[in-house]
């Protein structure tokens, strides 16, 4: 983005009640690009309803989503406008700190130096991503897996996405070394492995110990071509850092057995959420029942994670032969025409 922009990020607040312990709260807002007083009004509208959502106890517990807001720099009576409208949506008794950028970081820069600022106040937190819905038990549940696993070893973070709810699940939650950050919890000490740059995917890369973690090579691919252009720098973004950070050092993400968060942000506009039919758009939410039935041991859930990659990722595409075929036929008849076409110029000449 040009410097034309203008970008909002983030607000959070660390109490929720003053009869208890506050966990932090990192909230992204954000906006739809250049947009005109009707979107703007939308958005203000879509952060209240999620705002109404999070009643909890009969505190309005509201929170924001949008991770950016970027409307240009001669409309900024509209930013102070999102601003104002999301401060005024904090009304219960709390202490509030807030980080406004004026200048348009890119996706990248922003929301890791955001959670890098966020985490400088908090030991541990809660993040929501932009135009993530989650439901009541979210928090709860967040909450009592960040004190129950601030010193496993394994454990990396707490996210409130599952992809593949189980009617056969025994426990209230499983582990996963998939890792979404729609909605999601870790701490200070895990985060502080994080490394937007990855200095160290060239060697981890070529060396084969990134390869030796999947037993799939077709993941092993999967994951390799990604993080290269991420490495490259050409995809902007902080998340697939955190992913690798989470496999390199064989982490595990909390998953719970139904799923809390439902995307809202797939639409034409989205920064990266742009198709309505992907079957991540808009999960269903269900409330999870207290207390909480624990695993009796932090172990890998295989069969959700090869439904992930399967279903989600689309990892496991069928090879057909016979499109491979028609591309590179195509491709050599293409070849071959610029050559003849080549050669009867050479002639005339």
């Amino acid at each position: 983005f040009s410097q034309s922009y203008v970008q909002i990020m983030p607000v959070f607040t660390d109490l929720l009640g003053t009869d208890e312990t506050g966990y932090g709260y990192l909230l992204s807002a954000g906006g739809l690009g250049s947009v005109m007083g009707t979107l703007l009004i939308g958005m203000v509208q879509e952060s209240r309803r999620l705002g109404s959502d999070n009643d909890r106890g009969g505190r309005a517990a509201r929170h924001c989503t949008r991770k950016a807001t970027r409307y240009r720099a001669d409309e900024p009576e509209k930013c102070e406008l999102t601003r104002k409208s999301i401060l005024d949506m904090i009304d219960w008794d709390c202490e509030l700190k807030c980080k406004f950028e004026e200048q348009n970081f890119g996706c990248g820069l922003a929301i890791s130096s955001a959670i890098d600022w966020f985490f400088n106040f908090e030991e541990e937190g809660i993040i929501l991503e932009d135009d993530c819905l989650p439901n009541s038990t979210f928090f709860r549940f967040c909450e009592e897996m960040l004190s129950l696993y601030r010193t496993n070893k394994r454990v990396r973070m707490i996210t409130g996405t599952n992809f593949r709810v189980s009617d056969v699940a025994t426990n209230t939650y499983s582990f996963s070394s998939c890792f979404s950050i729609w909605g999601w919890a870790t701490w200070r000490h895990e985060w502080n492995l994080y490394d937007k740059t990855m200095k160290s995917w060239k060697q981890t890369r070529e060396d084969g110990s990134f390869q030796d973690l999947f037993s799939d090579r077709r993941i092993y691919r999967y994951w390799r071509s990604i993080l290269d252009k991420v490495y490259d720098g050409e995809i902007d973004t902080w998340d697939y850092q955190w992913v690798y950070t989470c496999l390199i050092t064989k982490g595990l993400s909390v998953v719970p057995s139904m799923n809390l968060i439902s995307n809202l942000g797939f639409r034409e506009d989205a920064t990266h959420t742009r198709s309505k039919k992907s079957p991540r758009a808009a999960l269903k939410t269900t409330e999870l029942v207290f207390p909480l039935l624990h695993p009796c041991e932090v172990k890998e859930d295989k069969a959700m994670d090869e439904f992930i990659y399967k279903e989600i990722y689309k990892v496991f595409k069928k090879y057909s032969y016979r499109k491979q075929f028609k591309r590179h036929l195509k491709i050599l008849r293409c070849n071959v025409a610029a050559i003849l076409k080549s050669i009867a110029n050479k002639v005339r000449s």
